[in-house]
């Protein structure tokens, strides 16, 4: 659902990376670091002492990395460029 939620959340703040790169993709690729890290988020929940900022960094993380990877692939691929200029 998290997930779900930032996809919508950068949507709705115009960032449409998603629409060319998949974010689930990415995560599924370092799925060990996401479980790793929503596990260390949550030490302290029940209390109300977790640490949220793993998660934070671990989302922003991917999200960065995903916006390389657009940029890669814009630098070879114009068609999706103008598509990208025309969409703005």
């Amino acid at each position: 659902m998290a997930r779900l939620l930032t996809l919508l959340t950068l949507y709705h703040s115009g960032f449409e990376v998603g629409r060319y790169i998949s974010l689930e993709k990415v995560t599924e690729e370092r799925k060990e670091s996401y479980y790793e890290t929503q596990q260390r988020s949550s030490i302290g929940w029940h209390e109300n002492n977790n640490d949220i900022f793993p998660w934070i960094n671990y989302i922003l993380g991917t999200i960065v990395k995903v916006y390389k990877e657009l940029e890669i692939i814009l630098q070879y691929d114009k068609s999706m460029y103008m598509e990208l200029l025309n969409y703005q």
